[in-house]
């Protein structure tokens, strides 16, 4: 699967000038939003399907697929019931009421996790959830995303992959002169990230 395959989907643009601005505040030409994806039903099959094989390597026992509110709960869900595993998912913070979990579907019999991510830019709404799972006592097998800027090489000290990269919509741009604005515009964002 590429790129190309969800672009009936318009998950993701790319322009000209920096105009999608990210939760960290980051600005970008370019935004992919894994959401639009779950209105295709043959796309969400074949994303699925993909992700599975992503993810089968890394299984062990008591493993549970782990989502990250909110962006990540319907492909947790979807690899949940793809591979009989269970569900849980990690708010971005606890709700006000109830008992005020963090973590949702979590039980004694979960010691392992694989986290799924919708998008990964520079990992902070990640490194949160991964930061609630440890805290939790949950070892995290890995991380897998569906899509990443390649701005950072792992989510608080955890690898992670995913099947769609910042270069793969970056080879889809003909414009040349377009296509290294863009490339240098991520290594901006990257010494940014550094300093």
């Amino acid at each position: 699967m590429n790129i190309q395959n969800l672009e009936s989907s318009g998950c993701y643009e790319i322009k000209k000038q920096l105009q999608f601005k990210w939760s960290s505040g980051i600005e970008s030409p370019i935004y992919f939003d894994a959401r639009k994806i779950i209105s295709y039903p043959s796309l969400v099959k074949e994303v699925t399907h993909q992700l599975v094989k992503e993810i089968t390597p890394l299984l062990k026992n008591e493993t549970a697929i782990a989502g990250v509110a909110s962006g990540g709960v319907p492909w947790a869900s979807f690899l949940s019931y793809e591979t009989g595993l269970p569900l849980v998912y990690i708010r971005k913070k606890a709700k006000s009421h109830g008992k005020a979990q963090l973590i949702e579907g979590f039980n004694d019999k979960i010691k392992n996790v694989i986290v799924i991510e919708d998008i990964i830019s520079t990992g902070s709404s990640c490194l949160n959830a991964v930061r609630t799972l440890q805290e939790n006592g949950l070892n995290i097998l890995g991380i897998q995303a569906l899509y990443s800027y390649n701005l950072v090489n792992n989510v608080g000290g955890v690898n992670y992959q995913s099947l769609f990269h910042f270069h793969d919509l970056v080879e889809t741009i003909r414009d040349l002169e377009h296509r290294d604005w863009i490339t240098n515009w991520k290594k901006q964002v990257e010494s940014h990230l550094l300093s």
